[in-house]
């Protein structure tokens, strides 16, 4: 699978790094999921009224933006706004949907 670009809202300047207005993710492989045991970072969940909610484990999506991260350095990534950080955790949640992987558009949070 090919790296997938996240473009971020704004241009951001990180002292000490290359200004950035986007990210770029290699896709997660078996190693990081089953070996070192992260897992998927949502999951759907019944909610009690005949359907689902998607609980998302922001732990694990931390994990997988420190293990999938290209570009910028994971270090550049701690003042992202509400809007560009919640885009990156939509794309690493679409690597876990199928869809998502045989498609072009913006990953779904839905896993």
């Amino acid at each position: 699978m090919a790296d997938r670009t996240v473009p971020l809202s704004k241009k951001y300047e990180v002292p000490g790094h290359e200004p950035f207005d986007k990210l770029v993710l290699r896709a997660p492989v078996y190693q990081d999921i089953f070996i070192d045991g992260l897992g998927e970072p949502a999951e759907r969940q019944p909610n009690g009224a005949g359907g689902f909610m998607v609980v998302v484990y922001h732990s694990v999506v931390d994990q997988y933006a420190r293990r999938l991260l290209r570009s910028p350095d994971y270090s550049c990534i701690t003042q992202l706004e509400a809007c560009d950080a919640l885009d990156l955790q939509n794309e690493i949640i679409g690597f876990f949907s199928k869809r998502a992987a045989s498609t072009t558009s913006p990953a779904s949070p839905t896993p």
